[in-house]
């Protein structure tokens, strides 16, 4: 399994790393998994659920993407 870093999934979602990073701290997204030096990782299964987190057309009145 590939595990992507912060910088690689946010160029894959459209967003920036601060995005993600804030979205998280803020509880927008569910927290990250780590690697060994506490660094952000996440796999397919993370992206594909981001995708619809992060998907104007999910549903939410108030979409959080495209917010760079």
């Amino acid at each position: 399994m590939k595990f992507l870093k912060v910088n690689e999934a946010a160029r894959i979602l459209g967003c920036s790393e601060a995005f993600l990073r804030r979205a998280e701290q803020n509880g927008k997204i569910p927290r990250a998994k780590r690697d060994i030096n506490k660094w952000r990782v996440y796999d397919d299964e993370d992206i594909r659920r981001l995708r619809e987190l992060l998907s104007p057309t999910n549903g939410n009145s108030n979409p959080i993407i495209n917010t760079k």
